[in-house]
């Protein structure tokens, strides 16, 4: 009976142990062996498409003015007019340079067209304007002063007046051989309208800030048939799919490794960081270019790429992979695009065309299974 009592009393600490550490791994349990089953296996891709959006606007800190190479873009601003002023004598805007990109050497002339649309950041749909412009000014490449843009100031009457309804303007270039950043609203130098009326009382000079502005881009780029693309001006995305990864959920993933082929050629680079390019994972089953989505709030959606020295583009995505495998989220596949989308006008292509029985994108994936021993 006593040595019954001592067992019981041994086993008790042992029981307490076991239930209170409900994830042992390794030689922490001393009654169980478990062995670390390390595998690698190398996938293709099941489906690759060219996305290209077809209703482009940016959303971010700087406007865009100009065209290179396949791109042409315009500038759409509107500004907030709260003062009462009866009559506007005169207006200007003024609006500050940030950077420009391509034929430096060079200069073109710009319009300024009245928008006869209602449009916002959110939204811009088909933009339609008055298409007698109502005023151009040269766009210098070399400039870093501001430029000052006489509005008419009978537009400007007309939107104090409520006659016209205030959609702002749009600025746009034919025939630019290079595309000039301004800084937007969202920057200590936003654009400003400086404009001299008269109320009933006085003359006064006030001026008006900018209540929407943003950036339209078209492009001209045609993807050949064996290449995937990206741009910087968020054109094309490539998107990638791989089916029947083939890997248990309860699988670790170790590494995940995105390799594409990049024909450097073929592309083109704006800068000496090429680093801006990241893998995000698709959230809609629907890849059409008004449907798509896919997630670039958390890190361990999205992995920044990485060019290497034989031409090669990596994308470390394993915790994409890791969520595919554990049943966390759906496999819609990935979606590569830029992460300087706005700033930068450079395109880069990626081979698809095997040859010597190569592939030209390629997902290796090293996994580890843990086994459990089940005798004591």
């Amino acid at each position: 009976m006593k040595n019954y009592i001592l067992k019981l009393i041994l086993l008790f600490p042992l029981i307490i142990y076991c239930s209170d550490n409900k994830s042992i791994v390794g030689n922490d349990f001393p009654f169980r062996k478990i062995s670390d089953m390390v595998f690698s296996t190398t996938i293709y891709p099941t489906k690759t498409e060219n996305i290209k959006i077809n209703k482009i606007f940016g959303r971010s800190t700087i406007l865009l003015l100009g065209g290179e190479n396949d791109y042409t873009t315009a500038t759409l601003i509107k500004f907030y007019l709260e003062e009462d002023l009866n009559k506007i004598n005169e207006a200007k805007m003024i609006i500050y340079p940030h950077s420009a990109a391509n034929d430096l050497s060079n200069e073109f002339e710009t319009f300024i067209y009245e928008i006869t649309s209602e449009w916002n950041i959110d939204e811009v749909d088909d933009i339609q304007i008055n298409p007698t412009p109502i005023n151009s000014f040269i766009v210098n490449s070399t400039k870093i002063e501001p430029d000052t843009v006489i509005i008419p100031p009978g537009l400007v009457q007309k939107w104090y007046n409520n006659s016209a309804s205030n959609n702002g303007i749009m600025i746009s270039s034919q025939n630019a051989g290079f595309i000039k950043k301004y800084f937007s609203r969202d920057n200590p130098d936003y654009p400003i309208m400086i404009i001299n009326g008269e109320t009933d009382t006085e003359e006064k000079t006030v001026i008006a800030y900018v209540n929407e502005d943003t950036y339209l881009t078209e492009s001209k780029i045609q993807p050949n048939q064996d290449e995937l693309i990206v741009d910087d001006l968020s054109i094309f995305r490539s998107a990638i799919k791989f089916d029947n990864i083939g890997i248990p959920e309860n699988a670790t993933i170790n590494m995940a490794l995105l390799e594409l082929d990049f024909k450097p050629d073929d592309s083109f680079l704006q800068g000496d960081d090429n680093d801006i390019l990241s893998g995000f994972r698709i959230e809609t089953q629907s890849w059409l270019p008004d449907e798509i989505e896919f997630d670039t709030e958390y890190e361990n959606n999205q992995q920044i790429s990485k060019f290497t020295e034989d031409n090669k583009v990596q994308f470390n995505i394993t915790g994409i992979v890791q969520q595919w495998v554990s049943k966390l989220n759906e496999n819609y596949g990935l979606i590569i695009a830029s992460n300087h989308e706005g700033f930068n006008s450079g395109k880069y292509i990626f081979n698809l065309k095997e040859v010597n029985q190569i592939k030209p994108v390629t997902l290796k994936i090293d996994y580890t299974i843990l086994e459990f021993d089940q005798k004591f």
